[in-house]
């Protein structure tokens, strides 16, 4: 399925996305296909689900203030975008004892055809566990 909103607007995607991941996600080999599932009632929340496998994802502009990460052009031409403003841009979250955390160090990118990629950024000093709250400018 094809996103009818600009990649960019996590708040417009479908109940549903199944997406193409150009390689694996980091600590999870082997899968590629992937949907990306909204939950309900959750505020930029969403599940990242193939088989037995489930993440959750983050829209970072509700949780994490200033967070604008710089995608190299290999980066970007991996998944078929021009400019980072092109790309949907999630976070992985984990749980924690003093509350959720997200990888802002490996966001997930995704096009507006369903292509995507986990990417590490390169010279740019991002936390793995940055704690999530709500943001005042999201």
């Amino acid at each position: 399925m094809t996103m009818t909103a600009p990649a960019s607007t996590a708040a417009a995607l479908p109940e549903r996305v199944a997406l193409r991941f150009t390689s694996p996600l980091l600590g999870l080999p082997g899968a590629t296909a992937y949907d990306l599932v909204v939950v309900p009632d959750g505020v930029g929340l969403f599940s990242l689900e193939s088989g037995g496998t489930r993440l959750f994802l983050v829209d970072p502009v509700h949780y994490v203030d200033d967070y604008r990460p710089r995608l190299t052009a290999e980066q970007r031409a991996a998944i078929g975008i021009d400019t980072d403003a092109d790309a949907l841009l999630l976070v992985v979250v984990a749980p924690d004892v003093d509350g959720p955390t997200a990888n802002l160090l490996a966001p997930i990118v995704i096009a507006g055809d369903g292509r995507a990629s986990q990417v590490l950024l390169d010279d740019q000093e991002m936390p793995v566990r940055a704690p999530l709250r709500p943001s005042v400018s999201g």
